[in-house]
């Protein structure tokens, strides 16, 4: 186990204790298979107001590591936007060459990089110099070669997701390429939640002690 997982477990271990209401019950690590095109939601930038209480963010997100497995009340549900990746040019790149149509350079993503690169800008997962985008281009060919061959697999970098007040998903920040794959494919894929509002982790909590009154949800223990 990587000392950073042990820290953050045994920091997660102490807050159940000391504040249990504020850690969500199961396994942090834990990553569920949910339909992609359930996250119709994306998180934009959160203040500590909009928390019931103290939250690690970064960079106006709930931090990916400090976040993890944290129960927080508050309005931060409501700072979202429309999730709608089909009209990203990421997403039509991803498509041809999915079914194998097109070359990365025949995209209009990868022309959209090159004027962003020219102009001196970093861009898609920071790269700054067209060799950066060529390995780039080869690790989304080597993810698409994974699922064709495995499917979608539990991995060491999820998506990561938080869960609202009615059990809806919202994306974090990353996962931009497996959920696009996850639409183009019709697959589950799998998603590492960081924090769950209140009101959701109530549900789960009931729903743990037997009470069945609530749909089926993946989140669901």
């Amino acid at each position: 186990m990587p000392l950073s997982v042990h820290i953050q477990r045994t920091r997660l271990g102490l807050l159940r204790v000391s504040r249990p209401a504020r850690v969500a019950i199961g396994d942090a690590y834990a990553q569920i298979f949910i339909d992609a095109r359930t996250i119709e939601l994306t998180q934009q930038d959160l203040c500590a107001q909009d928390c019931d209480g103290p939250v690690p963010l970064d960079h106006g997100r709930f931090c990916r590591k400090r976040a993890l497995g944290l129960v927080i009340g508050g309005d931060w549900h409501t700072k979202v936007k429309p999730h709608q990746p089909k009209q990203s040019s990421l997403y039509q790149a991803l498509e041809q060459r999915y079914h194998g149509l097109a070359d990365w350079d025949d995209t209009r993503f990868i022309e959209d990089i090159k004027a962003i690169i020219a102009a001196g800008r970093p861009t898609w997962n920071k790269c700054r110099t067209m060799q950066d985008v060529a390995d780039r281009c080869r690790r989304a060919d080597q993810l698409i070669a994974s699922i064709k061959t495995h499917g979608f697999r539990v991995t060491s970098q999820p998506t990561r997701v938080n869960i609202g007040p009615a059990g809806d998903f919202i994306k974090n920040g990353n996962g931009r390429h497996r959920i696009a794959l996850g639409l183009i494919t019709q697959q589950k894929i799998p998603v590492q939640v960081l924090v769950r509002h209140s009101e959701w982790e109530a549900i789960r909590r009931r729903h743990a002690a037997g009470d069945q009154e609530h749909p089926p949800h993946p989140d669901l223990l």
